[in-house]
């Protein structure tokens, strides 16, 4: 379990954060809440089990959850992010090569590297504009495999990332109705089964797909990131997502912007497995809660009757 962080300069951020199971980050728009996720995500992306063609995927996921990976890449300049996991400090420095490159070290030893990639789209009249596409190769991989991340944006449905994790959490022998599945067009995707027919997963509603990820989430990885947990899920399962992080031994961290999902946690999470950081931006950036000081903090404002 990752007990302690540091960022320093991550896109601005600069935070030194104690952790503990379960970590609750809150604060206003543009205080780099999404940041504190994202960088703890792709640093423990070089300490985990993920192949690099994986790292690579996750790193275009992660990136383009702001909506724009070209442009979230060039926010990340020089940097230094630390991890300490029982103890052992797992670091990882970046540095920007040029507006194409971004390294990755640690502390001196080159990791992998961050590569923009231009390429053309032609449009009608023979006019083409450039693209970028991001590539992820790595120089290093042998590091530790200590952390086994696993990062839920906004975007949670983008690209393939439900596919990979049903299928890790298959993998671990969960079972759900979600499966992946041939469609009438020959491609594999995602599946709700409901008495044996199966409805393609967009069809469903994104909060019955985000309760799932994160109930398979937790069952095999190591640390679990949430951003805005709150979003796409019906207050009831919020209550469920509280009570399975409960069950499990996974740390995690999320963001909320709902008073409703403090109180909500503050009755499920005691003060010595619970924290929440409050960020307030630039280098005044945190104060620590006990879970209990919420207590009696506010009443429901908008689920009526939920508790």
């Amino acid at each position: 379990m990752i007990s302690k962080v540091s960022i320093k300069d991550f896109r601005g951020l600069n935070v030194q954060a104690d952790l503990k199971r379960i970590n609750v980050v809150v604060g206003k728009n543009g205080t780099g809440k999404t940041s504190f996720l994202e960088t703890i995500f792709l640093s423990s992306l070089f300490y985990s089990k993920y192949t690099e063609s994986e790292i690579d995927a996750l790193t275009l996921y992660t990136l383009n959850s702001r909506g724009n990976a070209f442009s979230s890449y060039l926010t990340i300049e020089n940097a230094e992010v630390s991890m300490w996991d029982d103890n052992e400090e797992l670091k990882v420095i970046y540095k920007r090569e040029d507006p194409y490159t971004l390294n990755v070290l640690y502390p001196e030893k080159p990791i992998a590297t961050l590569t923009l990639e231009p390429f053309k789209i032609p449009y009608a009249g023979g006019i083409s504009t450039p693209s970028y596409t991001l590539h992820v190769k790595l120089k290093q991989k042998e590091l530790t495999q200590r952390v086994f991340p696993v990062y839920l944006s906004t975007r949670f449905d983008s690209l393939d990332i439900p596919e990979k994790i049903i299928s890790y959490a298959r993998y671990k022998g969960i079972k759900s109705n979600f499966e992946i599945l041939q469609d009438e067009y020959g491609s594999y995707t995602l599946h709700y089964v409901i008495d044996n027919k199966g409805i393609p997963a967009y069809l469903v509603g994104r909060g019955v797909l985000k309760e799932e990820l994160i109930k398979d989430s937790l069952s095999y990885a190591s640390l679990v990131l949430i951003d805005e947990i709150e979003d796409s899920l019906h207050p009831n399962i919020v209550i469920r997502v509280l009570k399975s992080m409960k069950e499990s031994s996974a740390q995690v961290i999320f963001t909320t912007h709902s008073n409703e999902v403090i109180r909500l946690m503050t009755d499920i999470f005691g003060d010595e497995e619970a924290n929440i950081i409050s960020l307030y931006g630039g280098r005044d950036y945190k104060i620590y809660y006990k879970p209990s000081l919420f207590k009696d903090f506010e009443k429901p404002l908008s689920w009526v009757g939920y508790i």
